[in-house]
């Protein structure tokens, strides 16, 4: 089975858009104007997802069709990737 066509279960990270079948899903990050952050989104590493301050907010957004996805638990996950990191907002 290829990466984002696992049976049943919430899309991840990485997965393809189950919406499109096209783009990949990527980590949507709000209330972050850093210049890294910033840098990412160019890049196409992430997403930017304005000022939402909402737990049940999605986290992972389609980078084709703009699809969006998933809630906290990726969001829990990717602060800790931050701050391991060492990406200041």
């Amino acid at each position: 089975m290829r990466k984002g066509e696992r049976m049943g279960g919430e899309p991840e990270l990485g997965d393809r858009c189950p919406a499109c079948s096209q783009g990949k899903l990527l980590l949507i990050v709000y209330n972050d104007n850093g210049e890294s952050t910033s840098q990412a989104a160019k890049k196409g590493l992430v997403l930017l997802g304005g000022n939402r301050t909402s737990d049940d907010a999605p986290s992972l957004g389609c980078n084709r069709c703009g699809a969006k996805f998933g809630g906290r638990k990726e969001m829990l996950q990717f602060m800790k990737l931050k701050k391991l990191m060492g990406f200041k907002g």
